[in-house]
């Protein structure tokens, strides 16, 4: 087993998909590709006909919108902070990748909210690191719950998953203030499960995925990875950035 998210690395990961065929033969991956597009199915018999995905280039939602694309979506948004806190290579890859039928929204994530907010600057370094988290899934939830008013969505099917602590609801359907729902069907899948996915149906993965830290991190906006990944990854952020996270490394190690 690959273990959570915090532990998966891209050596685990190229061993894992140079074995996939024996380790996840195709048939059991088309059994769950075939219970997750029942799990949506079923949600608009209960719900309604019409819903829209969540796209936000990571690997999860990769995975998810194949599975939602089987299953007839045509509408989808990505919550994106401020192209500036996005690493290039990301916001490069999503312009080439994006589905065309996916909108993005930018939901608050800007250089002011930034400078307003230096504890929330590379927030692994904070025990309350899920907390920062949450707020900023939060902002994702702003773009999500624009999408299903605008377009007057039955639901939203979201790439969540148990294993990394996420709350899916129960069987992967969850209602939030007792009016938007979303839906994840994908909610019990391992990781192993996600990346037989993307490898037998041949589904390309973004250049985060390529780094030390990528598995780990995921496609997030720089503030919420790391000073060592941004070292790595487009060193020209901190030279652009320096003030700002200087100020934010300078608030220490908080309780």
């Amino acid at each position: 087993m690959l273990g959570r998210k915090a532990s998966l690395t891209r050596a685990s990961y190229t061993d894992f998909v140079t074995h996939v065929g024996s380790r996840v033969p195709r048939a059991m991956l088309d059994s769950h590709v075939d219970d997750a597009v029942r799990r949506i199915a079923a949600a608009q018999s209960r719900y309604g006909a019409r819903f829209g995905v969540a796209w936000s280039g990571g690997k999860d939602s990769i995975a998810v919108t194949a599975i939602a694309e089987m299953a007839g979506v045509s509408v989808g948004v990505q919550a994106c902070a401020d192209p500036s806190l996005e690493y290039q290579s990301f916001v490069d890859w999503c312009d080439k990748h994006r589905p065309s039928y996916v909108r993005t929204d930018y939901p608050g994530m800007t250089p002011a909210w930034l400078r307003k907010n230096p504890r929330l600057v590379f927030p692994s370094r904070f025990k309350d690191s899920a907390r920062i988290h949450t707020l900023y899934n939060g902002m994702k939830w702003t773009a999500q719950r624009a999408l299903i008013d605008s377009e007057n969505l039955a639901f939203i099917v979201t790439g969540r998953r148990t294993i990394d602590s996420n709350f899916c609801g129960t069987g992967g359907v969850s209602t939030a203030r007792g009016k938007y729902v979303s839906v994840s069907p994908l909610y019990d899948w391992s990781h192993e499960l996600v990346f037989a996915l993307i490898h037998y149906h041949g589904l390309a993965l973004p250049p985060v995925y390529d780094t030390e830290h990528g598995f780990a991190h995921g496609a997030r906006p720089w503030p919420l990875t790391s000073l060592d990944e941004v070292l790595e990854r487009q060193p020209d952020i901190y030279a652009r950035w320096k003030p700002e996270i200087d100020h934010a490394l300078a608030q220490g190690i908080q309780p």
